[in-house]
């Protein structure tokens, strides 16, 4: 449970893409009806002043990422998603070598809507 959460903190896979329905202006940016606003929602979970040293991994932090959305927007598959996850890395876990990061390597990210390492060179 806690070790999920706290991996979908550090490593959201998801942002926001949002149609705008009505020409608005937020903090003097215009934004015209039928524009896309893509939220950096992943980038909540790396708040310094809702998360006391977010770039560390911590399993015994109280989760409070906002990766499933918030209030009313609270992704109705959360409880179904966060089962799943915690499956598939039980049953890999169990059956992968130990393995690691290989030596100098730092994952680099991509983003479309759905972000992800660009590769994982992992050593086994």
């Amino acid at each position: 449970g806690d070790a999920i959460d706290e991996m979908m903190r550090a490593y959201a896979a998801v942002t926001t893409i949002r149609l705008c329905t009505s020409d608005t202006v937020v903090d003097g940016v215009e934004i015209k009806a039928f524009d896309l606003v893509v939220m950096p929602t992943h980038l909540a979970g790396n708040d310094p002043a809702a998360f006391p040293q977010p770039e560390k991994v911590d399993f015994s932090r109280k989760p409070r990422h906002v990766s499933f959305g918030y209030g009313p927007h609270l992704c109705i598959g959360m409880h179904l998603a966060k089962r799943e996850m915690r499956i598939a890395m039980e049953e890999a876990l169990a059956v992968l070598p130990e393995f690691r990061l290989a030596d100098g390597m730092e994952i680099e990210s991509f983003c479309s809507g759905i972000i992800g390492p660009v590769e994982l060179p992992l050593v086994w």
